[in-house]
Parts: C-alpha cells; structure tokens; sequence
C-alpha cells in the first residue's frame, strides 16, 4: 500500500484527500499540518469519508514519523494564502520559505519519492523543489495549468464541442496571468474575439472565486486526484503540468505523460506566432523572479 503524504490540511489538502478517497485507492493518506489539533479534526472527518471506500486508509502524522519521511508520494499545499488583491507571484518569498521549511522537517526521503507542486507560486515552487530535493526532475512536479484547463474545458463543453475536440484543448504557461490557450483545432470554430473572451475568463476565474468564498478547492483537489490516480495505477495520462525545463532554466506548464514513474514524457506543442510569444512572456515573467 503506497503512502501519500499530503502536507498542509487546510481546505486545498483535504479536498485532496476526499478526491483521492473517491477514487477508492488501496492507499494510506497521511495528513500533516502544523496545527496539530486541525490535523486531528481532518483527519477524522476523512476517514469518516474512507468508511465508504473500504480501500483508502487515512491517518496523521508528523514530521519525525518515519511513515511521513518515508512516503511515496508527497502533496505539498502548505503556504500562505492568496488574498483577494495579491496574484500568486505575490506569494512567491513567503511560501519559499514555507517549502524549505518543510524539507529541512522531512529528512532524509527515499529516493524513488514523488512530488507534487501544489502551493502557489506553482511554478517557481517547483522550480525551488527541484533545487533543494536530491531527486531526479522527472519526480518533481507541479499542478501547474490543470486546474486552468478544467476551466477551460467545460467552458468548451457548454458551448457544444465534443470530447475529442476538447481533449485537444489546453492551457499553457504560468499558472497565473502570463497563461495562454492553445487551441489546436478548435480556431475555426470560434472567431478571435470569442476565444480572447474565454481566454480571459479562465485566467481571471481563481480571482472571482476567492473573493466570493477566499479560496478555492473543489477543481485543484479533482485535478490532483487524477495525478495521485495517474501515479498509482500507472495511467499514463496526459496532463499538462508544471515540469522543469532545463533550455529554459525555468518550471513552466507543458503537456506532459504522467506515470507511475513520475514524469514520462514532456511535449512541446507546435506553437503558433501567438501562442509562441504568449509562452515567452510567461518564460520571462517567471524568470524574472527567480
């Protein structure tokens, strides 16, 4: 039974947790919180949840546990909040800090360990793990442009595009505002403006959504869930999620296949004008944070 590490309990790691327990795994979730007391209180909630599954157990642990430094998977969504005014680049210094933290309270990890990115900035957070984790790059990853392409897949499926079509269809780039769509084959089916207005309303969603609750939870633990589940059963899915790129010496998202040894493959999609410049900008923007 393999043994996800989900660290950070808050409402990003618990849907986390239900979107995996949904996918009734034989696996044990571990949750870790600095909280101790809300680490506690989730994890009885969830394994209020894993009764149903019958496959799926949950636990808590802490860092000196050798069953948290030893696990299989680690799901980092520790950090400090975005506000309804900051951007995720706005989180970029705190959170560093947060994610040294949380390797120097892990120890020593197995060196078949994967990672997955989740707190934001997601990109140069995943950037930072793979500077500071002695693991190949292949095993560090991030949620990058998933969730933005959830978002902009059933804005496609409301207007009528069929699964082949929408599969096809990606966001790209930083998880932030330097994304971009691309299109693939679906241009000729929508006029420029249309697909400027779609572009925007999936960049823009995260910024609605925390200020009318302050965060958001529901599609980032869903697109997780399908990770866990890509690793765990060896799916070999394509996803497009932030992986590092060493021409570009940055952590960016690109359509990748995803299995059980972490990254398998990347892609890099035959751009055009637009969508190459669009990726170049968002290249820029990240490095010049670094």
């Amino acid at each position: 039974m393999k043994r996800i590490v989900i660290i950070g309990a808050g409402n990003v790691g618990s849907h986390i947790a239900s979107a995996i327990i949904w996918k009734k795994l034989a696996v044990e979730i571990i949750m870790v919180d600095l909280c101790e007391e809300y680490e506690k209180s989730q994890t009885l909630d969830l394994k209020d949840l894993a009764s149903l599954s019958h496959r799926t157990k949950v636990s808590q642990g802490d860092f000196g546990d050798e069953k948290v430094s030893q696990g299989d998977i680690f799901i980092i969504t520790a950090g400090a909040k975005q506000r309804e005014e900051e951007s995720r680049l706005d989180l970029w210094e705190k959170n560093k800090k947060i994610l040294n933290n949380i390797k120097d309270s892990l120890g020593q990890i197995k060196k078949d360990t994967k990672i997955i990115m989740v707190s934001n900035p997601v990109d140069l957070l995943t950037l930072e793990a793979q500077k500071i984790f002695s693991l190949d790059e292949k095993q560090i990853f991030g949620s990058g442009t998933f969730l933005d392409t959830l978002r902009l897949r059933w804005r496609l499926r409301e207007r009528g595009f069929s699964e082949k079509e929408i599969s096809k269809a990606f966001v790209l780039g930083e998880h932030g505002d330097t994304s971009f769509v691309c299109w693939e084959g679906l241009n000729q089916k929508m006029d420029f403006s249309e697909r400027e207005k779609i572009e925007e309303a999936v960049r823009k969603e995260a910024y609605e959504i925390i200020k009318g609750k302050g965060a958001t939870f529901f599609g980032i633990g869903a697109a997780v869930g399908e990770m866990v589940e890509a690793l765990v059963l060896n799916r070999k899915k394509i996803l497009p999620l932030s992986v590092y790129l060493e021409d570009e010496e940055i952590a960016i998202s690109l359509p990748v296949k995803l299995g059980a040894g972490g990254i398998l493959k990347v892609y890099r999609p035959k751009f055009n004008e637009e969508e190459e410049e669009k990726f170049y900008k968002s290249v820029e923007t990240l490095k010049s944070l670094v």
